[in-house]
This record gives C-alpha cells, structure tokens and sequence, in this order.
C-alpha cells in the first residue's frame, strides 16, 4: 500500500472514531448558555441577520447582540438556526461535525509536520485529542461553538505556516490565507490573540525564516489594534467587582495580588488533573488553593524548566511545549475568567498536549517493545471512550448534568443554584426550595434577588400563597425595579391596593425605587 493511500485511510480512521464515538451526544438537549445563546436570543432566529453580523461596519460599530465581540460564532448559530429552528439534533451534528475536522486537521498537521512521514506518531496525536474526556464540554454544549471554530482555524493556520515552509517557500496565497485564518480565529473567539506569537515561535526557533517573522509581528500589530478597538469595547466588565462562585469565600481574584497569584496556581493545578486523570470531570468545579498545590505546582514548574534547558534534546518537544504554555496563557486567568477552571478552555492547549503525547510515545518505541506500547495506546483510548461517552449522558439535559455536578462537587454554590433551578423546570418544588436553602448557607447574598424569586415561584406552584407572597415580598424590596419580580408580586395579591397595603404595613419606609415601580405598575 503506498504511502498516499496509508494516509487517506488514517484520515478517515480519525475522523470515524471521532464521530462514532460521541454519537450518543446527538440524542442531547440544550444546556447551559445554550437557552441564551440560541432559544431566548432571537437576533440568531433570523437569516437575514447574518449580514448584519458579518457587516465590516460593525469593527467599529458595537452590535448589541449577546456574544457580539464572537461574530463568526455568532454566524454559526444563525446558520443552525436557519437549518434546525429549536430541534437541538442539528446543532449537535454540527459540533461533531467540527470537532471530527478538527481531530483530521491535527492528523494532517502533525504528519506535514513530521519529516520522517510515519503515519503512528500523526495517528495517536489526533486520537488523543479526539478521545480525551477533557473534550466533551466543548462538543456537547453547543454554545460553546466558539471553541470549536477557534481550534479549527487556528489548525488551518498551522498547516498553512507548514506549507509555507516545507513545501511553498515565500508563496504569497499561503501569507494571505494564514492572515484570513488568523483574522477568522479572532473573531469566533479572543483567544486567538495568541496565534501571531505561536506564528513567531515556528519561524524565530524552528524555521529561522526572517520574513515570517516580520509577518508575524504585523499580525500581531494587526490583531492588538483589532482587540483594543473591537473586543475590549464589547466586554465592558469591571473585572475587579467580578464575583468568582468557584472559589472559596466567592472571593475575587484581584482582591489582593497574593489570592491572584494563588487563583493563577490552583487553575493550573486542576488543569493538569482533568488531563492526566479525566475521571471526575465536571460542568463546575470549587477551585482551592493549598500549600500542597502550591508546593506540587513550583515542583512541576522547576522540573520542565529543568529538562527544557538541560535533559530535552528534541527541537519538536521543545516547540510543543512552549506552543503548550502560550495556548494555555489566555485561560490561565492572568486575566480573571468568571469559570476559573473550565474543560471547554483545555481544548486549544489540548491540540500541543496530544501532539507531545504522540510524539513521547513515538519516542519511547524504539526502546520498549511495540507490543506493549499498542496494548497501553489501544486500553487507554477504550478508556478515554468509555468516560467519554458517559460525559456525554452526563450532558443529556439540564437534569442531569447538574445532578453529576452536585454529586461531585455538593458545596459549589452555582452547581447547587443551577441544580435547583433544574429541579424547578422539572417540577419537583420541594427540592428545588431544599437546593435554593443551601445557597443561603454557603453564600448569603449569592443572587439574592433571584433565588428568592424562585422559592416564592416553587411556594406558588404548591399553591403556598402565603409563602410565597413573603418570598415575592423579600426580593420585591431588594430589586423593585425588575419587572419580573415586581409583577410576580403584585400578581400574588387579588389587588394592587391590597399590595400596596402589604408592602405599607410591612416596610418601615417606602423609598424612592419602590414607589417608582409600584408606579409603574399602578393597574393589574
């Protein structure tokens, strides 16, 4: 069999596996931010909105639209939507569908890459990015898109730098390609301000090609001006009064520089657990930090820099690794992410991770018996399959997905929200209330409007009135200008005089903000 024909078939084995594998995700509902981005978002439910999300205009020109600052996302759920309406099957075709591409392109780049042309080494790279558990949020949440697409030009980009200098040295198509590819990755998710850098790594250490390296550092100006003028003006969130429900205390990272230094550690210490040992993933996640992390991380930390510099002699895992730390360094909460640890931001670093993988292994080959070594590569992808696919029911619905959640981590404060708001959609009034109770425990004053909301909710759908006229009341006095809540508690009373009278008998004075929406809301 020649070797062309070896690699086609290798391609498709990837592909196959990959989308076999998960096949049980296509059965799934929507998750998460999937009811915001696609069911409650209805800019996404018109076609004709497509050009106004790709409008060059719009650079400039902040669109108010829910994740406007991701616009090739964006355009991705409008085309879904076009196609599917609110049937979740389509949507979840189309994350296999990429993330199936995305384990090929890897196979592709890593075999261009590789000189000696050996279809092992490609091989297990891609299917340990294809397999890996540590995947499965970013596929079964079909939200979460942008990580996806991101990975998918951020690839094409890799394998145009590739040809570029293997094959078509200085050709002038690639350059724009590799810039169209950079630009797209941008603007399906910020991320990919890191790409010109990776550009620049390839050229300054592998390739030592001076004209690759002025198109990098343009890129970069490039993709700076783009994240100032285009990005930052849609994210305009203070990130110091930020709350953070993974950590302990709902502290805020920014609040001091040692407990910013401590959030940057754990994140990276619960990293590298879901990577190397995948078996308790979650869609939430309390991060604590410890003089055993700290100590465990500064040790991991020394022994890289150690066999970089002393013990590694191979070019490519030193390239790989360094590709590693940068890919890593936009989710590394440097800047404070609200999830500080979450598996969806493992999926571009994962691409160098599985990469160094395939390469150890391809390594250790010629000094171990191959035998042994396909038995470890075959058991630990069965492994990866088996835990994957059970993510994958994990992800079956809201229910549950917070059920696994609350068993795994039964004091993370937004598992245990989300967990009661499931409970809620499913009719079960009595354990969404014990849930919204424990929240009050952990965090008093964790979405304090909101919960109360819905307990009085859950009362009223026991047709407790009288509780849940106090719980309306409770959240009515401390956000009275949401309308929600407001209606919800005038529409509990038989009159908007007998509310009135509620509210005058039971509030010491009324101020300004309830009087303002008691008149709003002056006729039921």
């Amino acid at each position: 069999m020649t070797l062309k024909n070896r690699f086609l078939i290798a391609a498709f084995v990837v592909f196959a596996v990959s989308f076999i594998s998960r096949i049980n995700v296509l059965d799934n509902l929507f998750v998460l931010d999937d009811f915001t981005l696609i069911i409650g978002n209805t800019f996404v439910h018109s076609l004709n909105n497509i050009l106004e999300v790709l409008n060059p205009k719009n650079i400039f020109y902040v669109l108010p639209i829910r994740c406007g600052a991701r616009p090739l996302a964006v355009a991705s759920l409008i085309i879904d939507y076009s196609a599917f309406g609110i049937n979740p099957f389509g949507y979840h075709v189309v994350n296999l569908l990429i993330h199936s591409v995305n384990s090929v392109l890897v196979f592709v780049f890593v075999y261009f890459f590789n000189y000696k042309k050996t279809i092992i080494y490609p091989l297990i790279a891609s299917l340990f990015f294809s397999l890996h558990p540590i995947q499965s949020e970013v596929i079964n949440v079909i939200s979460f898109r942008a990580d996806l697409l991101l990975v998918f030009f951020y690839l094409l980009a890799l394998i145009f730098v590739n040809l570029l200098q293997q094959y078509y040295k200085n050709n002038k198509l690639l350059y724009v390609l590799i810039f169209i590819t950079i630009c797209c990755a941008f603007f399906t998710k910020e991320n990919a301000i890191i790409l010109p850098i990776v550009l620049l790594l390839f050229s300054a250490f592998l390739y030592k090609d001076k004209q690759l390296n002025k198109f990098a550092i343009v890129s970069f100006i490039v993709i700076i001006f783009f994240f100032l003028f285009f990005w930052i003006t849609r994210f305009p969130v203070p990130l110091f009064y930020t709350i953070y429900p993974n950590l302990d205390g709902n502290i805020t990272p920014l609040v001091s520089l040692f407990t910013y230094f401590n959030t940057i550690i754990a994140s990276l210490f619960y990293n590298i657990i879901h990577i190397a040992y995948p078996v308790n993933l979650s869609v939430d996640y309390i991060v604590k930090s410890s003089v055993y992390v700290n100590i465990g991380i500064f040790v991991f930390i020394i022994s890289i820099i150690y066999l970089f510099f002393y013990k590694i002699k191979d070019k490519n895992i030193k390239i790989f690794i360094l590709l590693t730390i940068l890919t890593y360094l936009p989710v590394s909460n440097i800047i404070p992410l609200v999830n500080t640890v979450a598996d969806r931001y493992m999926y571009m670093p994962m691409v160098a991770i599985s990469i160094l993988f395939g390469l150890v292994i391809f390594k250790i080959m010629g000094t171990i018996n191959k035998i042994i070594i396909y038995v470890f590569i075959i058991s630990l992808f069965a492994l990866f399959t088996i835990i994957s696919y059970q993510r994958g029911e994990d992800f079956r619905n809201s229910y549950t997905l917070y059920s696994d959640a609350i068993i795994k981590n039964p004091n993370n404060i937004r598992t245990v929200y989300n967990m009661g708001v499931a409970y809620f959609s499913n009719g079960e009034y009595d354990k969404a209330i014990i849930e919204f109770v424990k929240i009050s425990k952990i965090n008093p004053v964790y979405m304090r409007d909101k919960i109360w909301l819905l307990t009085a909710m859950s009362y009223d759908e026991q047709n407790n009135k009288n509780l849940a006229q106090q719980y309306y009341y409770k959240a009515f006095l401390l956000n009275p200008l949401d309308d929600e809540i407001r209606d919800n508690f005038i529409y509990s009373f038989t009159s908007f005089e007998e509310a009135k009278k509620y509210i005058l008998t039971n509030t010491v004075r009324l101020n300004d903000n309830i009087y303002t929406a008691l008149q709003k809301r002056s006729k039921i």
